[in-house]
């Protein structure tokens, strides 16, 4: 755990961020010593690495939302496209689309190397199948980031790695 009073390895822990004073650090994951930092509660700042984002997250939410209960919160529906492109051959096509689906409030982000943890049920690829480039299209309506993770599929030869809506 870092502790800026702490033994040395604590204290070079405490040093890798710094946070406002008025931030809230919390350790959702025993496992992990990498914190979830709250800014005024509407704020929240995970790591950047897929694999500790997804875990923090799942193991956060439960206690975000009893905070937020009593407060009307939308879920949001998040669609994965596995695709096997360099991420740069397919930026400009995710750039157009995430103009396009923008204002409804749509948006996409592309992950290289990820690996999700539901891989494609389809018999439309092997076993062995390995996304080079994950696509994440999230939302509030649902329709709308269907119809945006179909066209990926379309345009950009993806495979439907699953939806979920909490």
């Amino acid at each position: 755990m870092p502790d800026p009073q702490g033994t040395a390895e604590q204290i070079a822990m405490a040093r890798m961020a710094l946070l406002p004073a008025n931030a809230q650090v919390v350790y959702p994951c025993e496992e992990y010593w990498v914190p979830v930092v709250s800014v005024m509660g509407r704020v929240h700042v995970f790591p950047g690495i897929p694999k500790l984002f997804e875990n923090l997250v799942d193991a956060y939410l439960p206690e975000l939302v009893a905070r937020l209960s009593g407060k009307t919160v939308l879920a949001f529906t998040r669609a994965l496209v596995g695709i096997q492109q360099r991420e740069s051959a397919i930026a400009p096509i995710l750039d157009k689309l995430q103009e396009r689906y923008a204002p409804m409030g749509v948006k996409i982000g592309s992950y290289p190397d990820w690996v999700p943890k539901k891989q494609p049920t389809t018999n439309e690829v092997s076993s062995d199948w390995k996304p080079t480039v994950v696509v994440s299209v999230v939302g509030k309506n649902k329709e709308q980031v269907e119809a945006c993770r179909a066209e990926i599929c379309l345009l950009l030869d993806g495979i439907d790695l699953g939806t979920n809506t909490p």
